[in-house]
């Protein structure tokens, strides 16, 4: 019992230690605002945000499953205006299906600049939205046989309108998903498939954001075999038609469950967040990803969604394993570059010092990490047309229709 005591304080220091520091840098304090773990459920599955109720600052949308009483639901959490902090405005009902995965997106689906909630499950799928008298509501609700995997919302065609882009299995190995893109209309009373992208492989992270500013978002896919490294795969869609924006970009760390895209007055941002405990930037150069900056720590990263929670500071929440929420502020709305240069600083996960504030609780000890890995960003190389001696083969700025799965090594 002793022994067990002194490793659960041992962990318990190492984990405030962690916390610590990367929540400081040399000259740039970045501000703890939510308390960790375990938050509201068993397991924490996905976080998203997104300005539901049109105030002009973004809500904190977190689903989560509970196993022991099975149940899955959606909470929202919004900033208190005068205190500032996170607190829980609202939860769904119960949208289990049994044996089935659940995955969340938030965008602005049905209407220009009114951003919903989509809750996706291998046969079903529910719309919610805020109402200024009513509250949250459910808007729509569908039945489907998508079975998807991952899954995020972005406005492909500059219409204002956000589409839904699915990760679907195309084909099974025999060890491995070849899982492709797909991409729908969400309307009131249906989802409709606009387009089938390229099929890329076991699919672990998708996103979607603006990357160049011409007013229509790209596709990012992180792809990669079970746990090992992977690639970042970027492309834009229009209608049947899939470009390929830039070179994979080869990842270090193990395998990306969280990935987002941000677009500010610095440009545009890509973050991912890894299981080994990595939290990796990459900049937009115009013609592919540069890293600009990274951070390990002892937590299993799962999931991550950035946005102005509040009105003179911008927040990175993110997910840990098994049910850990943890939400940090920047100094400046959208403090990107602040942030940045936070993660930047080498500063050390082992020590003991104890941020203020934060209580662990039993039952949600953190993963270990270890030193920092080195990053590769793949070079921009000369474009490979496809055709027929070169099926699914594709380089930047080339046109992909429906390629066959490239194995992978």
């Amino acid at each position: 019992m002793q022994q067990t005591l002194k490793t659960f304080i041992l962990l318990t220091m190492v984990f405030l230690g962690a916390m610590a520091a990367l929540a400081r840098a040399e000259g740039i304090e970045l501000e703890q605002r939510m308390r960790v773990a375990p938050f509201l459920m068993e397991g924490l599955l996905q976080v998203a945000s997104g300005d539901l109720d049109g105030d002009g600052l973004c809500e904190l949308v977190v689903l989560g499953r509970d196993y022991t009483e099975p149940q899955v639901l959606v909470h929202v959490l919004k900033a208190d205006t005068e205190s500032g902090e996170l607190a829980q405005v609202w939860q769904s009902p119960n949208i289990l299906e049994e044996r089935s995965p659940a995955h969340l997106a938030v965008g602005a689906f049905l209407t220009q600049g009114r951003r919903l909630i989509l809750v996706l499950t291998n046969n079903r799928a529910e719309l919610y939205g805020w109402e200024e008298k009513q509250g949250y509501r459910r808007q729509a609700a569908y039945t489907h046989n998508i079975a998807p995997g991952e899954v995020t919302a972005g406005d492909l065609d500059g219409d204002g309108r956000d589409e839904l882009i699915v990760a679907r299995v195309a084909k099974t190995g025999l060890k491995h998903y070849y899982e492709q893109l797909l991409v729908y209309r969400v309307e009131e009373d249906e989802l409709v498939l606009l387009s089938e992208g390229p099929v890329l492989g076991n699919i672990r992270a998708v996103a979607a954001g603006d990357l160049d500013g011409d007013g229509r978002d790209e596709v990012l896919a992180e792809v990669g075999k079970a746990s090992a490294n992977g690639e970042i795969h970027i492309y834009s869609n229009e209608g049947a038609k899939w470009v390929r924006r830039a070179e994979p970009v080869t990842l270090a760390d193990g395998a990306v469950y969280g990935m987002t895209v941000t677009r500010g007055t610095e440009g545009s941002f890509v973050y991912t967040a890894s299981e080994q405990g990595c939290l990796h930037i990459f900049r937009w150069t115009g013609s592919g990803l540069q890293a600009v900056a990274e951070k390990k720590v002892n937590l299993s990263l799962y999931s991550v969604a950035p946005g102005g929670f509040w009105a003179d500071h911008w927040g990175l929440a993110l997910l840990y394993y098994p049910n850990g929420l943890w939400v940090l502020a920047g100094p400046a709305n959208p403090g990107i570059m602040a942030l940045e240069e936070a993660l930047a600083a080498k500063t050390k996960v082992d020590s003991a010092e104890p941020a203020q504030g934060l209580v662990p609780s039993e039952g949600s000890m953190p993963e270990t990490g270890g030193e920092d890995a080195p990053l590769s960003v793949g070079g921009q190389a000369e474009a490979v047309p496809a055709g027929p001696d070169n099926p699914g083969v594709d380089g930047p700025g080339e046109t992909v229709t429906a390629p066959e799965a490239v194995p992978q090594k």
